[in-house]
């Protein structure tokens, strides 16, 4: 299962079915659509599977820089699940203060940008 957001109403098909998504929605879709929603221009969010992660033991810098990722990506989620079209910019990076007024802390261009070419590669 893939999460997407597009930016357009599209209808994908795989070969068995069609789905139709809407523009500026996030969508949970099967994997086998992949091929035609990356055709279509949809940013693929997020890969979702059963297989349990390992988790390598962190230091306390690095698990505080891991919360502040995971609350970033969070925040971008959930601008993307609202649909929001002025919270990212003309770059289609989402505004680093939509992300700040929903986590509530200040964050830099660099972590945006981690966080958010991290999402793009579907990690």
């Amino acid at each position: 299962m893939l999460r997407v957001r597009i930016n357009r109403a599209v209808t994908l098909e795989d070969g068995t079915g069609s789905i139709t998504l809407q523009p500026n929605t996030m969508a949970t879709i099967s994997s086998s659509f992949k091929q035609a929603a990356v055709e279509a221009g949809a940013l693929i969010v997020s890969e979702i599977t059963d297989s349990p992660e390992v988790v390598a033991p962190k230091t306390p810098a690095a698990t505080a820089l891991m919360d502040n990722d995971a609350k970033i990506r969070d925040a971008i989620n959930r601008i993307m699940d609202a649909g929001d079209g002025k919270a990212f910019g003309v770059n289609g990076k989402p505004h680093i203060r939509a992300i700040e007024k929903i986590i509530q802390i200040d964050i830099t261009p660099q972590e945006r940008d981690t966080v958010w070419e991290h999402m793009l590669d579907g990690e």
